[in-house]
């Protein structure tokens, strides 16, 4: 049987969420649902945070042409070389300068040094949930829907 993670973190890399957040967020999330755990995950350098087996495809950003995974990789590759610290890349599709993180994932992943973890909520993240995940991060968050 998988397992389903709920990642909550900042939409930009270049955010993130304090240490006094994180713990109201956790505390929140533990009255919200019930889950096998809520834990923070935090990293010194730049961490991708996927979707596990939801990855179906990838899309640009700009002209919505489809991302092939051969030149994902390799482009991963050479981010992971430089601990995530540039994910600057210019599309295949059209030449337009984009980041790996702003990538249309489907379902959506991202990049992040601080995120919060669900294992195996029983209730799904709601708009409502969302708003005061938001207003507690004091960022635009990205919910991350990974399955093992």
């Amino acid at each position: 049987m998988s397992d389903c993670y709920v990642r909550i973190l900042p939409e930009s890399p270049e955010d993130n969420i304090d240490t006094t957040a994180v713990t109201a967020i956790i505390k929140y999330l533990s009255e919200y649902t019930v889950s096998d755990s809520i834990r923070c995950v935090e990293s010194a350098a730049m961490m991708f945070v996927d979707c596990g087996g939801n990855l179906d495809r990838i899309v640009c950003p700009h002209c919505g042409g489809a991302v092939d995974f051969g030149w994902w990789g390799e482009r991963m590759t050479e981010a992971h070389a430089g601990r995530f610290a540039d994910l600057r890349v210019v599309m295949p599709c059209c030449a337009m300068q984009s980041s790996l993180n702003d990538l249309l994932y489907d379902f959506p992943c991202g990049f992040a040094k601080t995120m919060i973890e669900m294992r195996n909520p029983q209730i799904p993240v709601s708009e409502a949930c969302l708003v005061q995940l938001r207003r507690m991060a004091k960022c635009n968050v990205r919910l991350i829907a990974a399955r093992y």
